[in-house]
Parts: structure tokens; sequence; C-alpha cells
């Protein structure tokens, strides 16, 4: 964490890189201090070095399917929510990459479009209500809420179709003036995302005084009319007294 001067938000940003292929027991561990856990990629190919992406994936394997009996049990799926089924069973990299921030909800950062993935293969066969889209969250994989659960059941070998349960975000627009206070917000981003997340708002900053409908687990996708990239919304934001932010949430 590292405050700015001229943007007057506390920034964490995306640090470190590693490659886990499914079906390996080690995972990317949260570390101590004022780093956090990275956003966890379920992709294939990705360079290791400072700074690409985080990569966890393999070539393609083919898993025994689970007896029914295994299967988790899950509530109905909300408003905005839908329950997939996600097949492994032809093998290959997943196809997505994950923000699995802490204290959040696992966010959907980029989805492979070719069919030599799993998610690919999954979105070429579905409705457009059925697929797996940038921006969405995973809620839930076979029942289970947890952000290591979700990831670990999503890498896992064990069984050929998980269900994951995607939410939809909601969208909403405020406008904060800043008046010479700071802005008051903690976020952190992966550098080469498209958002970015509030992790909180402090009290007697402009963003509180303001009285806005924003909240912690709300993701920033535009600041004025900058957005797709972190780091132009960031740059916004250091240079400007007055913004609007288009929010989504959960």
């Amino acid at each position: 964490m590292f405050p700015f001067a001229t943007c007057c938000c506390k920034e964490q940003e995306q640090s470190g890189s590693v490659a886990v292929p499914v079906g390996d027991d080690r995972s990317p561990k949260p570390r101590h201090g004022n780093a956090f856990a990275p956003a966890l990629v379920i992709k294939e190919d990705s360079e290791v070095a400072d700074g690409a992406h985080h990569s966890i994936d393999a070539a393609a394997t083919t898993a025994e399917p689970v007896p029914t009996s295994n299967v988790d049990e899950e509530p109905p799926d909300g408003p905005d929510e839908t329950t997939v089924t996600l097949n492994k069973a032809e093998g290959g990299p997943i196809g997505l990459r994950l923000e699995l921030f802490e204290n959040s909800t696992p966010y959907i950062a980029e989805v492979e479009a070719s069919v030599d993935t799993v998610v690919g293969r999954h979105n070429s066969t579905s409705p457009e209500g059925w697929r797996f889209r940038v921006g969405d969250y995973i809620i839930a994989v076979d029942g289970h809420r947890e952000r290591t659960e979700i990831y670990e059941r999503l890498r896992s070998q064990a069984k050929v179709n998980v269900r994951v349960k995607l939410r939809k975000p909601k969208f909403s627009k405020v406008a904060i003036e800043k008046n010479g206070l700071p802005w008051g917000l903690t976020l952190k981003y992966d550098k080469q995302g498209d958002s970015i997340l509030i992790v909180a708002i402090e009290d007697g900053g402009a963003t509180h005084v303001a009285q806005v409908d924003a909240r912690a687990g709300d993701r920033i996708c535009a600041v004025n009319s900058r957005s797709g990239s972190v780091m132009a919304m960031l740059a916004e934001m250091r240079s400007a007294s007055y913004i609007e932010l288009m929010l989504a949430r959960p």
C-alpha cells in the first residue's frame, strides 16, 4: 500500500508471478504486511516473470466421472444469477483469468475464446445467458463460496463436471466533488486489468462526505471518460477535482 499525494487514495498494486499446473497441490499463498494474495489466473502458457499474469493450467487431461451422490447441495439461483455446468472431459486449459483478491467476490477478468480451452468450448455451444463473460462474478463452484475452494475446484482434475454459479454485475454511476479533501478510497488493482476494487471508504474523505452509493467490494469500471485501463483511470483520479465513477457491484 502506498499513498499518492495527488490522488489521495491508498492503492495496492498487483505484484509477483506464479505458474501452477492443474492438479498440482501448490498454489499462490497470501503475502503478509501491506501486500496481498495475487490475482489467480486459470490460463495456459503465460510467461513466468515479474509483472506477468499468474498462470494456473496444464496440458489436456482426462478426469474420472464423480458419482451424483458426491455432488454438493447449493441454493437456487438468485436475481441475475445463472448456474452452468462446465465439462472438462476433453481436457485442456480452463481459459479464465480471475481476480481473487482477499475479501472480494471472484471476478472474471479475461475469457479465452479458443475452443481448445474448457470455457471456450462451453461458450461456443451455450446460449448468451449461460456463457462466461468478462466482468461477471463467480459466486460458487459446486456449492462452495470460499475463494480458495472456487479456485481449487476449477483447476482440479478430480471431476469431469463442475457447477459454476455466475452473477452479472449491477452497474451504477456516482459523482464526487473533491472540494480540497482526499478522495478517501483504499483501492486494489491488477495494473494490467480493466477495473479497480474499492477496499474501503475512509471517514472524512470526499467519497464519504458526498454520501454516494459506493461501498467496499464495488469495482470502478470508468472514471469520467476513462475506461478499459486501470492505469488511465488512476491517472484521471490523480489529476481531477471532480469525478464520475461507473461502479459494478456483485
